[in-house]
């Protein structure tokens, strides 16, 4: 039996003539806060960018991304963005999944291309990708080829599609951003557990005694499922944790820090602006925006 990607990329590259390649295919420059929204789209929208910092606030949440990152938002998704105090340029590539009329949902499309899965499931509402020089190359390659219409232009672009599709659900897999059901039972009790306690001081070997596992296997189940360590995956639940707590105006810092299992106020302001890129201040204040 053959690869079963190789079916949905020949899907991809066909060619009915009846679409375009893309409705936004461009190189745009914005001043300094500058706002656009809320507005959503039918197409799938995809934000690279080159110079600056943005912002973008989804209904629960505001996400930064800045040079050098990708911002995907989903068809569908009602969204407010708006740039930081300095000037900002995006490569900007929006496209609809009709250029793609023969491709199909499937059962199996989930395990082998979950970037299309999420898209025609809407399973999502965005994805950060932050610096994967592979991923931003293809992204400007496929604005060119479009803008420029080069001989064959349009089935170089569809091949460049179907690269970007395999390139992004692979980061999907490997990442934090999504997981699958996951097969295994000490995996899930472990998760349940670290869900139900990410708040208190949990020691590895603690929870793997809890799993009745070692260490050292408990980890290995993390890296082959979730591509993290244990403390990576507490880190990215108690994160999530304080940005639902910062929504609540009357809640402070000290409090966030005590309720979502931080050891000092200023360790847990570190750790959040390593992985949201904003101080809890900034995160607040943008949340908070007209």
């Amino acid at each position: 039996m053959g690869n079963p990607v190789e079916s949905y990329i020949k899907k991809l590259i066909t060619d009915t003539g009846t679409s375009v390649l893309a409705s936004i295919f461009m190189i745009k420059h914005y001043p300094p806060d500058f706002t656009f929204g809320p507005h959503r789209h039918e197409q799938v929208e995809i934000n690279f960018v080159k110079k600056g910092k943005c912002y973008m606030k989804f209904d629960r949440e505001v996400v930064c991304f800045e040079k050098n990152d990708v911002m995907i938002i989903y068809p569908g998704v009602e969204h407010y963005f708006y740039v930081d105090s300095k000037p900002a340029s995006l490569v900007q590539l929006e496209f609809g999944m009709d250029i793609f009329p023969e491709l199909k949902i499937k059962p199996d499309m989930e395990e082998h291309l979950v970037f299309l899965h999420n898209i025609y499931t809407h399973s999502q509402q965005y994805m950060k990708i932050v610096h994967h020089p592979e991923i931003t190359e293809l992204i400007e390659k496929i604005v060119y080829e479009i803008q420029t219409e080069q001989e064959n232009y349009k089935i170089l672009a569809r091949l460049m599609y179907s690269q970007l599709f395999i390139l992004i659900s692979r980061y999907l897999k490997n990442t934090l951003h999504y997981t699958t059901a996951l097969p295994n039972e000490c995996l899930n009790k472990a998760l349940k557990i670290l869900h139900a306690r990410f708040n208190e001081e949990i020691d590895m070997e603690q929870l793997a005694a809890m799993c009745e596992v070692s260490g050292r296997y408990l980890r290995s189940l993390f890296q082959k499922y979730l591509h993290a360590t244990p403390v990576d995956y507490l880190l990215s639940v108690r994160i999530s944790k304080a940005k639902e707590l910062m929504r609540n105006p009357a809640m402070n810092l000290k409090e966030i820090t005590y309720q979502t299992g931080f050891s000092s106020q200023p360790y847990f302001c570190k750790r959040f602006k390593e992985c949201t890129g904003m101080t809890p201040h900034e995160y607040r204040k943008t949340f908070f925006r007209k």
